[in-house]
């Protein structure tokens, strides 16, 4: 059948939901040659050219009249959608499927467990194994910390987002799932099966260095890290320590309210942050005059992401801590995931985030007070795997810590 006469299936709606306060206040609607044949596209504003309308109409029939296989045309209308999402070059700007959207749903459902690794994305897009809980199905396998993920079920997922790499990791209590790893150390990949099951990873640990020194590790900020925070503090502040070091090395970030909770008991009224949209449309969040006056130090390294990025920045700002370590990852946007009509859905960028004083944290990260590298076999190691004797970058807090409290 000629080209021009035959019919065209293309339906390319481009939704902008209330939540960015848009409304649709465009739209063309061209009969071609049969008059059943109908293209409807919508779009914010009026600046679309018709040549870019025309052009993926003809990048279509181009592939269906010429590609050697068998087309799924669903599936080049979703890698279609998708593109317009990978084409702003925003890692955190991505488009889920149905599937996937059903996927970050159940994310939070307790009847669905994985296998008790803590992971964190690299700058080159590798998600990283940072944690192996002792027990859990991945330590007990013989994933290590530094593995990078490579495949789950033997399916690659190099270039897929992280939130859906770990909901493809996870799943109902009792089924098996393969990850295959590269680990630098030795240049292999390796494959490892387990069964998922319940592992209780805990995202705040406490203990007293000496006596007068408290310190608090938080691994990631889940929904319940400011109550784990606070108890775990208060615990601390019972055996008469004088002094804090928060350690949130590794820690990839999390829930932005849980931070900025604990960032509230830390500080005096001041402000903790404060994100700015494509409008200039400023929110602030600030703490309570009520809070816990300890000295405090912070420590970080360059997995320090987020959340993590948020507590430091707020601290340092405001005069009520010393940040120890390495600069940190540079993550200082906010996403909100919007769903569509059809159960699919686009997380997008919608604001960068600021430290009190106004600095940039996207791409540039938290610079420390005090600079120090881990050094010798345990650089760029994780920091459950570093013995306390060569964790050079805790000594110095300490060091830190006692001169603060020697004033």
């Amino acid at each position: 059948m000629n080209n021009k006469y035959r019919s065209i299936k293309v339906l390319l709606i481009i939704v902008v939901t209330a939540l960015l306060s848009s409304v649709l206040t465009y739209s063309y609607v061209r009969r071609m040659y049969n008059p059943r044949d109908e293209y409807i596209l919508y779009f914010k504003k009026d600046e679309v050219a018709m040549s870019d309308i025309y052009k993926f109409s003809e990048v279509w029939n181009l592939l269906e009249d010429n590609f050697l296989y068998d087309i799924d045309e669903r599936q080049m209308f979703e890698g279609a959608v998708a593109g317009l999402a990978a084409g702003l070059k925003d890692p955190y700007t991505i488009y889920y499927t149905k599937d996937q959207m059903k996927q970050l749903q159940e994310y939070s459902s307790s009847s669905y467990v994985g296998v008790g690794m803590i992971v964190s994305e690299t700058k080159e897009g590798y998600l990283e194994v940072i944690e192996s809980v002792i027990g859990g199905p991945a330590h007990t396998a013989g994933i290590k910390e530094g593995d990078l993920l490579m495949k789950v079920n033997g399916e690659d997922i190099t270039t897929e987002d992280s939130d859906v790499i770990v909901n493809r990791i996870k799943g109902a209590e009792g089924t098996d799932v393969s990850i295959t790893v590269y680990r630098p150390s030795s240049l292999l990949h390796l494959d490892f099966t387990m069964t998922r099951k319940k592992v209780h990873i805990p995202s705040v640990k406490s203990e007293t260095l000496e006596k007068d020194i408290g310190y608090i590790r938080i691994t990631m900020f889940d929904t319940m890290v400011a109550t784990d925070f606070y108890n775990e503090l208060n615990a601390l502040l019972k055996k008469g320590i004088k002094g804090l070091i928060v350690d949130v090395r590794d820690n990839p970030g999390g829930s932005y309210d849980q931070v900025v909770s604990i960032a509230d008991m830390l500080l005096p009224e001041a402000v903790i942050l404060y994100t700015e949209d494509k409008n200039g449309n400023r929110e602030y969040e600030r703490s309570a005059a009520s809070h816990i006056n300890i000295p405090t130090v912070i420590l970080v390294n360059e997995r320090s992401a987020s959340a993590s990025e948020v507590l430091a920045g707020a601290l340092q700002d405001n005069d009520r801590a010393e940040i120890v370590g390495t600069q940190t990852y540079g993550k200082g946007v906010v996403q909100a995931i919007i769903p569509t009509k059809d159960g699919s859905g686009v997380r997008v960028t919608i604001a960068g985030y600021y430290t009190p004083d106004g600095n940039v944290v996207q791409d540039v990260g938290i610079s420390p007070d005090r600079r120090v590298e881990i050094q010798g076999e345990y650089k760029g190691s994780a920091v459950s795997s570093i013995p306390r004797e060569e964790d050079t970058q805790l000594s110095t807090a300490m060091e830190v810590m006692r001169g603060m409290l020697a004033k």
